[in-house]
């Protein structure tokens, strides 16, 4: 068993630290725990742990039951909100998921190597605003069962609980009773605003961010009022408590994590708590004929709570792909996905598509749903191209989850086979789209895959040029879907099927379609190639079967 010295860091930033700190003389194994740190590490030649050589499915199992074991020791004061609730509980999970992932690889890493020394930066920072400036790598290994072999680089510099805001909104009267308040204008919200335009109904939403003056004036011209806040800083500390809780999970102690996360998390809990006072205030004065979510994290969640109170309606438009399945652990996946994009409860579910009223059927049961077709996914309609997209969820090290997401490592061994698939295509291109997360390594990427195109262009342009869709789980499958363009679920980890597909490879005219091999997904292409007729009725609504969206304004008495 070989005596090695391991190395983690979280970013191109950090790496470059603790190589400056390191004797020349020790030769470090690196360990990656996102894609930036992998193509560093590859790029530079540099020796490091493969992820896939050491880790299988079982980490994505044990991940999900070891959160959920979690979540039920949580004790919450009586009266704190559940938007509040919700949103601690969405913070500790993805960071005990961080947790166990470094737990997992060192203790795989150990069957195979004598870890004689871990080597750590020391940086400590958090920050919700801004996910890639938290660096909490070292406070993960020195509560680790082998923090007696971690040694800092740097001074633990204790962090600075940054201050809580206050917030204001200048004007408190709204002049038109008549409107419909939406969450924020992104994940094509903006498409509703346009059907409201020539309806007497205007639309407002909230918003923080200084926007440009153009921006101000085509919502002006399209009858979309800006709610600004303003916030300043507040000298009182956060009067949220949640009591400290004991767990452990594999023979691992995870308490003081959670314990030091919570610490951080109160702020912005609190934070929240004066926002949604202020949103309150402005609400009982302004009170809007109808809410609209795309998604219902952080003040969202309020919003969802408040028109439950006051009788509003409330409709969760989801900007995410929620389906359901026989298997448990890709339901535990979808549950816990669908708990920043709708509850189980409170308003009602706007199902767009046949995949989401499958998850409705089985999540949202007692619930109201009501069948609206396609209201903000992509809908392109014409293409004169014939390549082949690539497009799947990516989430960092700061918000893993397991099981319907592919881990980094898997990520990027997608991108080998395809790479060289690539080569044998004559007058085809592969396109891949990261997550947005990740644009910021497509320069990298670039470097590696020559045989690939990578892009960040608008699905509505991309749409254009490509005639496949190949994903495992992300909403560009709907996206596709209401374009028009068939999808191929490829699944060589053989864990996670988003919804119901085809498998039988020979037969054609299929929307979906799943693999789960390299050598079927070509085989695959090439039966969705000799298709001309795609059964996309089986999964997306046809205009005769909704009701649009004006109507369904009229229908909720608007």
């Amino acid at each position: 068993m070989s005596n090695i010295f391991l190395a983690f860091a979280q970013t191109r930033t950090e790496i470059l630290f603790i190589k400056k700190k390191i004797s020349k003389k020790k030769e470090l194994i690196w360990v990656p725990v996102n894609l930036e740190t992998l193509l560093f590490y590859i790029e530079n030649e540099m020796n490091f742990i493969n992820p896939s050589k050491y880790l299988n499915n079982e980490i994505h199992k044990e991940g999900i039951n070891g959160s959920e074991k979690m979540i039920k020791k949580f004790k919450f004061e009586k009266g704190l909100e559940f938007f509040l609730k919700n949103r601690y509980i969405g913070i500790q999970r993805k960071y005990f998921n961080s947790c166990f992932f470094i737990d997992e690889i060192l203790k795989s890493v150990k069957k195979k190597h004598s870890v004689k020394e871990i080597f750590v930066s020391g940086w400590k920072n958090y920050s919700f605003v801004t996910p890639s400036e938290n660096y909490f790598l070292t406070q993960i290994l020195i509560n680790s069962n082998f923090r007696k072999k971690v040694t800092i680089l740097d001074n633990i510099k204790k962090i600075n609980i940054r201050k809580i805001y206050n917030f204001k909104i200048d004007s408190l009267d709204f002049k038109n009773k008549n409107f419909i308040l939406i969450s924020n204008l992104g994940y094509n919200f903006k498409r509703i605003v346009f059907d409201l335009f020539n309806k007497d109904i205007k639309v407002a939403t909230f918003n923080q961010e200084k926007l440009s003056w153009y921006k101000n004036l085509a919502y002006k011209i399209f009858g979309v009022r800006i709610i600004k806040i303003k916030k300043s800083i507040s000298n009182k500390k956060t009067n949220i408590n949640i009591p400290k809780i004991k767990f452990n999970f594999k023979n691992k102690d995870y308490s003081n994590l959670i314990e030091f996360r919570k610490k951080e998390i109160l702020v912005e809990l609190q934070e929240l708590k004066n926002l949604s006072q202020i949103i309150k205030r402005y609400l009982n004065k302004n009170k809007p004929k109808m809410i609209l979510l795309n998604a219902l994290r952080g003040i969202n969640g309020y919003l969802t709570e408040y028109s439950k109170k006051f009788n509003i309606p409330c409709l969760h438009i989801s900007h995410g792909t929620l389906s359901n399945s026989k298997n448990k652990f890709c339901n535990a996946y979808n549950k816990v996905l669908s708990e920043e994009l709708t509850t189980k409860k409170n308003g009602i579910f706007c199902i767009q598509s046949k995949i989401a009223k499958k998850f409705a059927d089985h999540y949202r049961k007692n619930s109201t749903n009501i069948v609206t077709g396609n209201l903000i996914f992509n809908k392109s309609k014409s293409r004169n191209e014939d390549n082949i997209l690539y497009a799947v969820t990516n989430r960092g090290f700061d918000s893993m989850h397991f099981f319907g997401i592919e881990m980094f490592y898997e990520y990027f061994q997608n991108l080998v086979f395809l790479n060289n698939f690539a080569k044998s295509l004559k007058n085809k291109k592969i396109y891949v789209k990261p997550h947005p997360t990740e644009f910021k390594n497509i320069p990298y990427l670039k470097k590696i895959f020559r045989n690939l195109t990578f892009t960040s262009q608008r699905n509505e342009i991309l749409f254009k040029k490509i005639a496949v869709t190949i994903s495992y789980s992300s909403t560009i499958i709907e996206d596709s879907l209401n374009s028009k363009i068939p999808v191929i679920l490829f699944d060589q980890w053989k864990r996670y099927q988003h919804c119901e597909s085809e498998k039988n490879l020979n037969k054609k005219n299929s929307a979906i379609y799943y693999v789960r091999n390299p050598k079927n997904l070509e085989k695959c292409l090439k039966t969705v190639e000799k298709s001309n007729n795609f059964n996309f009725h089986k999964f997306i609504y046809t205009k005769e079967e909704t009701k649009n969206f004006k109507n369904l304004i009229n229908n909720l008495s608007i």
